[in-house]
C-alpha cells in the first residue's frame, strides 16, 4: 500500500531531522547537571524517545521517563488491587479525568480499534506506538508471490464480514485464503 509506505518514509525522515537537532544543536546546549523535558505523543519506535532508550542501551546519556498514558495501565506481574502509577492513579484511572473522563476514553478507544486497529488510540493516548504495520500481523513478515498453483494448494476457505451493524456498518468484505503443502496459509483473494 502506497499511502503506508509514503507515511512511513515521512516517519522516518521526520525522525532524523529530530535527532539530528537534538545531536547537533539541543544537546550540545544542556550544560552539565541541565535538566531536559521532553512531552510528546509517541507515533512510532523509531521517535526521539525510542532514539534514547536505543542510546541508554549502548551507554548515551541516561534519561528518565515518566510515562502518563491516558488511562493508567497495571504493569504485567503487578497486583492491580495494590499497584498505583506515579500519579497515585489505580488501574484503569484517567489521567485528567475532569477534561476526558474515563468513559469518553474508552470511548475514543474502541472507535481507534474499530477504525485503525488501535494504531491512534496506543500512540496518542497511551504513549505505547505500535506502529502502523500492525500489531498482530506485522507488514514486515508478509510475502507478495504469485498466484498458488492447484497443485500448491492443500484447502481452501472463504470467510465474508458482512459489517450488519444498524446504520453503522461499514463494506463487506470477503477473504479467501489458502493453506498449501508446504504448511504456509495465504490470502489469494479479497472481494
Amino acid at each position: 500500500n502506497s499511502s503506508a509506505t509514503d507515511f512511513a518514509s515521512f516517519v522516518k525522515a521526520e525522525s532524523d531531522k529530530l535527532w539530528g537537532r537534538w545531536n547537533g544543536t539541543i544537546r550540545s546546549r544542556l550544560m552539565p547537571g541541565g535538566v531536559c523535558v521532553a512531552i510528546f505523543s509517541r507515533w512510532g519506535d523509531d521517535d526521539l524517545w525510542g532514539r534514547w532508550q536505543e542510546s541508554m542501551a549502548q551507554g548515551g546519556d541516561q534519561w528518565e521517563e515518566i510515562w502518563l498514558p491516558a488511562l493508567a495501565e497495571c504493569p504485567e506481574g503487578e497486583d492491580p488491587d495494590l499497584w498505583v502509577d506515579e500519579l497515585g492513579r489505580s488501574d484503569g484511572e484517567a489521567l485528567w479525568p475532569e477534561m476526558w473522563p474515563k468513559e469518553t476514553l474508552e470511548s475514543l478507544r474502541a472507535a481507534s480499534y474499530a477504525n485503525d486497529g488501535g494504531f491512534t488510540w496506543e500512540s496518542q493516548y497511551q504513549g505505547r506506538p505500535m506502529g502502523r504495520s500492525g500489531g498482530l500481523f506485522e507488514r514486515e513478515r508478509w510475502e507478495m508471490r504469485p498466484p498458488a498453483g492447484p497443485e500448491e494448494i492443500k484447502e481452501s476457505i472463504r470467510a465474508w464480514d458482512l459489517a450488519a451493524t444498524a446504520r453503522a456498518g461499514d463494506w463487506t468484505v470477503g477473504a479467501r485464503l489458502d493453506r498449501l503443502w508446504n504448511g504456509k496459509t495465504i490470502i489469494s483473494d479479497i472481494k
